[in-house]
């Protein structure tokens, strides 16, 4: 029997693209959905950022702004 060493993360072959940057095209394809049916934050947790894809304390913390194309209507 042979011995395996396992380093940490996978690389991506050649020619495919990063998991993780997916993933975050998932998350920015899911925001107008959770907004088209009503997924609010408690305001408990204050504020939603929609550049981070998080909550933020305030509006004066806010990451950015995103800026809404003229040719999509959303």
């Amino acid at each position: 029997m042979s011995d395996r060493t396992v380093s940490g993360a996978a690389e991506p072959l050649p020619g495919q693209v990063n998991p993780e940057f997916l993933y975050f095209a998932g998350l920015r394809m899911l925001q107008p959905i959770a907004e088209d049916v009503g997924v609010r934050l408690n305001p408990r947790y204050g504020v939603w950022d929609e550049a981070a894809l998080a909550p933020a304390p305030n509006e004066d913390e806010l990451t950015g702004t995103l800026l809404r194309s003229r040719t999509v209507q959303s």
